[in-house]
């Protein structure tokens, strides 16, 4: 049967539902493996399960040598072979000893795992199957309370390989998904700006084009690690006192691509306004939270077409407006 004709999907998640898998993981000793774009902020929402209470030790995969999971192999003269040789023996990783001197929860994180060399991935498929590593004795084995964590790009990007089946099934596997609002969050908790606040940061996000996020061309990307970085720049030519219109149009376009401009309070209020008209496009009857997000005169274009409608939906939606407009001390409906 050829399995490669079935239509598989991946469970999708946003960063925020990363820390409570790594629990589910936690409890149930099972592993994590995430898959998402570059930028994605895969590795950052791991580190930040410090805050968690976890103890996080990271490796990546295009970046670990053999003798970095292995342990360097020298000659012990105290222990000889069969035909009386010196017997090759290992040195212990300083990150498995560290992991298995540690006492309590902990993450080992695997970044661009299918990056790694082959003889890396030999050992990493032993790590997760008998958790330890072959080179070392078993009284090196990882700790129940380490949850391994293993972060992927697709296959076909970067040149990175598909996984081989023994490792597949070892994994819980989700997908981080790429949207604005999605890392709306992430981007919040981690650009560290002087100048900006959160408020400005978030209008600088709804001014990017939804539709491009996680896109690339030729140079660039736009994604939160690269809006973040944007961030900072901008926010440095902030402290040295230059103009935030003027720099960011430029700034953003040297980042992802798009040159976007600094929110004022009028283009902020225009664009509300706009996401407001919006709203009342798509819900015909809008609720009592929605219209009091409507200034006087809205509410009183909205009453009159209200009014000619005769049916429940629009009583209620007059009788909530002449509510709103008498606790603002408007009687003209």
């Amino acid at each position: 049967m050829d399995t490669n004709n079935y239509n598989v999907r991946t469970r999708k998640v946003s960063t925020s539902e990363i820390p409570e898998l790594i629990d589910l993981c936690y409890r149930s000793h099972n592993n994590l493996l995430i898959v998402g774009n570059p930028g994605t902020g895969k590795s950052t929402i791991i580190k930040s399960m410090e805050n968690e209470g976890y103890k996080v030790t990271m490796l990546t995969g295009s970046s670990t040598y053999e003798e970095t999971v292995n342990g360097i192999p020298y000659r012990d003269s105290a222990n000889k072979s069969k035909t009386g040789n010196d017997m090759s023996v290992y040195n212990v990783p300083s990150w498995l000893e560290d992991i298995c001197n540690y006492k309590g929860k902990q993450i080992l994180m695997i970044d661009e795992f299918n990056t790694a060399d082959s003889q890396v991935i030999k050992t990493f498929l032993s790590v997760l199957t008998e958790r330890k590593v072959p080179t070392q004795p078993d009284s090196l084995k990882l700790p129940d309370d380490c949850v391994i964590v293993a972060a992927m790009n697709p296959a076909e990007q970067n040149d990175g390989e598909q996984l081989i089946r023994p490792l597949k099934s070892r994994f819980m596997v989700v997908e981080l998904v790429s949207t604005r609002d999605t890392f709306l969050d992430y981007i919040k908790n981690n650009h560290g700006s002087q100048k900006l606040t959160d408020d400005e940061v978030e209008n600088l996000l709804k001014e990017t084009e939804l539709e491009r996020w996680g896109t690339e061309s030729s140079y660039t990307e736009l994604n939160p690690r690269s809006f973040t970085n944007f961030i900072r720049a901008l926010d440095a030519e902030l402290v040295d006192g230059k103009d935030a219109v003027t720099v960011c149009p430029q700034l953003s376009m040297a980042f992802f691509g798009q040159a976007i401009d600094f929110p004022t309070k009028e283009s902020v209020e225009a664009r509300e306004q706009i996401e407001k008209q919006e709203t009342i496009k798509k819900n015909p009857y809008p609720t009592r939270e929605e219209l009091e997000q409507l200034s006087d005169y809205d509410l009183e274009q909205l009453f009159q077409k209200m009014s000619t409608k005769f049916n429940s939906k629009a009583d209620k939606v007059c009788l909530d407006i002449r509510d709103i407009m008498s606790a603002r001390g408007n009687g003209n409906v």
